[in-house]
């Protein structure tokens, strides 16, 4: 693009020191200007900032939709739809009071650093910000049953059909020596 030295007067300009600028220096102006608007539109755009201090998988869960977040089996984990609360892992340093205060958080203060925050989900980044905070993730889910190792126990046969077996009732004990196997803790009413 070629640039004439055409000039143009900008009446009561206190941005520029001189009264009369070319059209290259509109050009860059405007330019500047433009820019500045796009990337305005642009993080209009974006839900939240993610910062360093909060795990993926709980940015993840909060960048996700509602809907994309209840068809997830551990992207919920931790909320609460109800009243929009976060039950939150926090690693901390110092004292966490001014979060209770500042912040409307209910703490359980844990051990070696640790506490349970319970937060509204639009306060998380202010918590994150806070100096004292170290690091933030949500909790995880527990499987209490691992697929694998009823393979390997031979287990999955006998609880398909025609047996069905669950071990729905069974009580296993192991005796050790030093162990006083009629002691009343180890008995049932019926013997």
């Amino acid at each position: 693009m070629k640039f004439t030295q055409k000039t143009t007067k900008i009446k009561n300009s206190s941005y520029l020191k001189r009264s009369f600028v070319t059209t290259k220096d509109l050009f860059y102006f405007t330019s500047k200007i433009i820019f500045f608007e796009y990337n305005i539109e642009k993080e209009k755009g974006k839900k939240r900032l993610n910062s360093q201090k909060i795990d993926n998988q709980l940015n993840l869960a909060l960048d996700s939709t509602e809907q994309e977040r209840e068809k997830s089996l551990d992207l919920n984990i931790g909320f609460d739809p109800q009243n929009g609360r976060w039950d939150l892992i926090v690693k901390y340093s110092g004292d966490l009071t001014p979060i209770e205060q500042g912040l409307g958080a209910k703490i359980t203060y844990l051990m070696n650093g640790y506490a349970i925050v319970n937060i509204e989900e639009n306060k998380i980044d202010a918590l994150s910000n806070i100096t004292q905070v170290e690091f933030i993730e949500k909790p995880r889910g527990l499987v209490w049953e691992q697929y694998q190792e009823l393979v390997d126990s031979c287990i999955t046969p006998v609880r398909r059909e025609p047996y069905e077996l669950s071990g729905r009732g069974v009580l296993i004990a192991v005796i050790d020596s030093g162990i006083d196997y009629t002691h009343p803790e180890f008995r049932n009413r019926d013997g």
